[in-house]
């Protein structure tokens, strides 16, 4: 378990706090670490760790006002 822990805080730091639960457990099956994901959500939750949600894009136009 506290492999796993410390997988998670790693690969989670890696991915400057972008990675949620899904994409640690692949990465941490890509390395040979068997965790399931419900497993994962817990450590990060246990360890507050909480990924960084993106702001939607909203364009911005640079037509004058003068028209």
């Amino acid at each position: 378990m506290e492999e796993v822990r410390t997988k998670v805080s790693e690969v989670f730091g890696l991915h400057s706090r972008r990675y949620g639960s899904r994409r640690i457990s692949y990465d941490l099956r890509e390395d040979g670490l068997s965790a399931g994901r419900h497993k994962i959500r817990r450590v990060m939750r246990e360890e507050g760790l909480k990924a960084i949600q993106p702001r939607s894009f909203v364009p911005r136009t640079t037509i004058p006002a003068t028209l």
